[in-house]
């Protein structure tokens, strides 16, 4: 049974639209698409049919999940699901979708591979080759820490401020 994703985009329509707009920017970059012109087995979709994934804004995708990616291969569909407290710091929301936004090229092109592995590094590394280290992880800051704490009162304080992307954070159906 698929999880019911709680939408709150219509609080955080500006944010939102910010994001959907910096991952398109990312998405038809002349290095990116060529990389999807040269790693796309061929099935499926064409490079044509590459649709920017819908950005949401949800609650909480977990008390250490700062986002994540929800392909639907029947439909061609793709949705960027991220946790409401990553955008009390738009730098790090920004890393996130970064993140995230591999993950879509990465099941675009039909890569294998674990999610976080060295296919996911690859095309981590053509979609943010200046920020590809940081953006392996996402940083918790203070005001992120608060809003996160707020939502998972009992998830264990984060001491470093630096979490990892908790478990698998691509979801396809």
């Amino acid at each position: 049974m698929a999880r019911m994703i709680q939408d709150w985009s219509h609080k955080y329509q500006g944010e939102v639209f910010k994001l959907e707009k910096y991952i398109e920017e990312y998405l038809f970059k002349d290095r990116v698409q060529e990389f999807i012109g040269e790693y796309s087995n061929g099935e499926g979709l064409t490079i044509f049919d590459l649709n920017v994934p819908n950005v949401m804004v949800s609650d909480s995708c977990g008390a250490r999940v700062g986002a994540q990616t929800w392909v639907y291969k029947k439909t061609g569909e793709a949705y960027i699901e991220i946790s409401s407290w990553m955008l009390e710091d738009i730098n790090e929301a920004k890393g996130v979708m970064r993140h995230e936004l591999s993950h879509y090229v990465k099941e675009y092109c039909g890569l294998e591979g674990r999610p976080h592995g060295a296919n996911f590094n690859k095309v981590l590394k053509v979609v943010s080759p200046r920020y590809f280290r940081r953006d392996r992880y996402w940083r918790n800051t203070k005001a992120i820490e608060k809003a996160r704490l707020k939502l998972h009162p009992f998830a264990k304080r984060d001491t470093k401020l630096q979490c990892s992307f908790a478990g698998n954070c691509l979801n396809i159906v």
